[in-house]
């Protein structure tokens, strides 16, 4: 949730939305800190989608308090 909360492109796509770059930066983590020498990087347009996500949108108030509610762990996310 704190994810959601602290990208405004939540706030114009909709929830469990996320930006395209950010799957990269998921992949090139995986990729240093969990991946065995020879293991190959994913294509990433094969594996990740926003296709199925972004039906449920939050009201300017719901944004308010998710914002309010993360603020604690912003340090760890930036």
């Amino acid at each position: 949730m704190t994810y959601v909360s602290a990208r405004d492109a939540v706030k114009e796509h909709g929830m469990g939305w996320m930006e395209p770059k950010d799957y990269e930066a998921m992949t090139d983590l995986g990729m240093k800190y969990l991946a065995k020498e020879g293991d190959q990087r994913p294509d990433i347009t094969k594996m990740m989608t926003n296709r199925f996500v972004g039906d449920r949108k939050v009201s300017p108030t719901e944004w308010q308090q998710m914002q309010g509610n993360a603020q604690e762990f912003r340090p760890y996310l930036t």
